[in-house]
């Protein structure tokens, strides 16, 4: 482990810094606030960061018309993702995708359903669900 050695005149502001962070951390302490749900607070998901991390996980551009079935997977995904977790109204998640308010119903229902059913789907975005705790 390498030393550093401060100059006398820095050793107060240390002192005061630190005793100010010790502060905080007993008052996180006494309110139960753990760093789990400081990060969870710090994390504002939006649905475009929801997109962008379902594209990375999948490796797919969701946001085209296409129907091929990894793709309508990715983006039934993504769907339900900013519904669990943004919560954002049926009718403006229906305007981001293009899709009528049936469809995103069919949406929820089908992702649901694949969950619980198919393995193999499970197995395949079951680290994606978990990152968002689902």
């Amino acid at each position: 482990m390498k030393e550093y050695r401060l100059k006398k005149e820095v050793i107060p502001y240390v002192k005061q810094d630190l005793a100010a962070q010790i502060h905080i951390l007993a008052v996180w302490e006494e309110m139960n606030i753990t760093l789990e749900a400081l990060e969870e607070i710090e994390r504002k998901e939006t649905p475009q960061s929801i997109i962008e991390h379902v594209e990375q996980y999948t490796g797919f551009k969701i946001m085209n018309k296409c129907r091929k079935r990894e793709i309508v997977n990715a983006r039934q995904i993504a769907i339900y993702l900013i519904k669990k977790i943004i919560k954002l109204p049926n009718k403006e998640i229906a305007k981001l995708f293009d899709v009528t308010h049936a469809a995103l119903l069919h949406t929820y229902k089908t992702v649901e359903n694949f969950k619980q059913v198919d393995s193999n789907y499970k197995q395949k975005y079951s680290d994606l669900f978990k990152s968002y705790r689902l």
